[in-house]
């Protein structure tokens, strides 16, 4: 039983023949190479984006916090805390 059904002209002519698996591994080398690049641009991506939460959560843990302060003291201690949670995670 054959696995791949190759094209007749396998074994006939050398050209074709040459031709038709260096086209074969010019698509699996094109395949792999953009795996290896859509992976590397997705946790440069992932990085960014954590980095820019981080940054937001900063910015707006010291304001909620401050804001909170200004009615009630244990409000504002839970507000630290929840942003401290959300911040380490």
């Amino acid at each position: 039983m054959k696995l791949f059904n190759l094209p007749s002209f396998i074994g006939q002519s050398i050209g074709l023949t040459q031709a038709f698996f260096i086209l074969l591994f010019s698509f699996v080398v094109g395949i792999l190479l953009s795996t290896i690049a859509l992976n590397y641009q997705l946790n440069k991506q992932h990085e960014l984006v954590f980095t820019l939460s981080q940054g937001i959560l900063t910015s707006a843990e010291s304001g909620a916090t401050r804001a909170a302060w200004t009615l009630d003291g244990r409000l504002a201690q839970q507000v630290a805390n929840n942003f401290g949670a959300t911040h380490r995670r």
